[in-house]
Formats: structure tokens, sequence, C-alpha cells
């Protein structure tokens, strides 16, 4: 698991946990912690693996104790990253971009979620069912073609059984969602939070490289301790 932190003499400290694929040199992720750093923060920013068998082993214990020693005033989980970092036990505040809290229901068919648990089976045998305009505008060729294109069910697995498992979300989180997902669930994140915990953004499943990116972001910041 890589980290990085971007502006060490900025002040509050944000943790901001990266979604599926993407990397901390990723031209959109750099866009956003360019924003969040000249708006003054410190931002300690986390890369996930994309192949793993042990949500708590290989997520959610490794992102704690980066958080701990980091000691942020606000939390930042996108995609895959605000599913991480629902389980973490933190007092910081959080804010959730397009959080994986369910898998989008033309994204799997019925017959999938019956058998995928069934095959314990590492490899990626499994493919990404995601074109590169669902993710936004602004996603580099590089960032496209440095995502995964295939999943294994052992991971898939993993994620569903966190999904299931995953704890209440705190009344003073705030989640920025599209209308136009088609990821992650709309239908998981409106029966996780109440009407007014969310925000909406103009553009495709990640924020930071969504047509509306620049709006977005500041109504983000605005959401994040002072």
């Amino acid at each position: 698991m890589d980290s990085r932190t971007f502006n060490e003499s900025g002040s509050p400290t944000l943790l901001f946990v990266l979604g599926f694929g993407n990397r901390l040199d990723g031209a959109s992720v750099g866009w956003c912690t360019d924003r969040l750093t000249d708006a003054g923060y410190r931002v300690h920013a986390i890369q996930l693996p994309t192949d793993i068998t042990d949500f708590e082993r290989e997520y959610r214990r490794p992102v704690q104790v980066i958080h701990d020693e980091q000691d942020p005033a606000g939390v930042v989980g996108h995609s895959l990253g605000g599913l991480v970092t629902a389980f973490l036990e933190s007092t910081a505040k959080r804010v959730y971009l397009s959080p994986w809290w369910g898998i989008h229901e033309s994204k799997v068919s019925g017959w999938e979620r019956w058998i995928i648990p069934r095959l314990p089976v590492r490899a990626q045998i499994l493919p990404i069912k995601i074109r590169r305009d669902e993710i936004g505008t602004y996603l580099s060729d590089a960032e496209w073609e440095q995502l995964p294109k295939r999943l294994s069910p052992a991971y898939i697995t993993e994620i569903y059984r966190a999904q299931q498992t995953r704890p209440a979300i705190s009344t003073d989180a705030v989640v920025f969602v599209s209308l136009r997902e088609t990821i992650v669930s709309l239908t998981a994140v409106g029966s996780a939070v109440d009407t007014d915990q969310i925000r909406l953004y103009d553009g495709g499943h990640q924020l930071f490289a969504a047509e509306g990116r620049d709006k977005a972001i500041d109504e983000v910041v605005v959401e994040l301790p002072d």
C-alpha cells in the first residue's frame, strides 16, 4: 500500500483514500490534491492495492494504521476508498466521493451475484464492465490504460462481504454523487445517509475527472474542516 504527503507544511491534515485503480501519480488525482493543497491542507493520500483476498487485513488495518499516524482532521474517501474509510475508527469529518457501498445494478447479474462467492479463485478472470466515459471527461489516456481490466472472484467476494458489513455512516458525513453514476449503487448510497447529507455534482463516477469538477471541488472544500 503506497502513500504520499502533499504540502507538508499545510494544516490541517486530510487523509485522502483513493479509489480502485487510482494512482498517486495520476493526472486527475494530481489535479485533486493540487486543489486541496491550494486550499491550505496537508494531504496524505493512499493508493490501495487492486487484488486482495482479505479486506480486513489488506485494506482496513493498514489504512487505520496510517490514519492513526497522520491524525487527520478530515477524511476523504473516493469509491473503493469510500468503502474502506467507512470502517475507520475516527473522529475526523468524513467526506465520501461516489463511495462503493454497493455495486451498480447494471454491472453484475443475479447469477453472477450467486456464483461468484462460490468460486474461491485468485486468478483475475472476471472482466471489469466499465467504460471510460463512465469515469469522467478528464480521465487521462494514461490513467485509463493503467486501470486493471479484470478482477478475481476472491476479490469481488471480499468486496461483497465488506459492503454487507459496512458500519453505519455518521450523520455529519457528506456524500458527493452524480445522478449519472453507473459504477456504484445510488440505491446503496441513498439507503445509507439522509437526503440532506448528499451533494450532487455534474459528471461521471470520478468527481475529480468529471466535467463539473471545478465547482464540485470547491463544494468539497466547504464541507471539510477549516
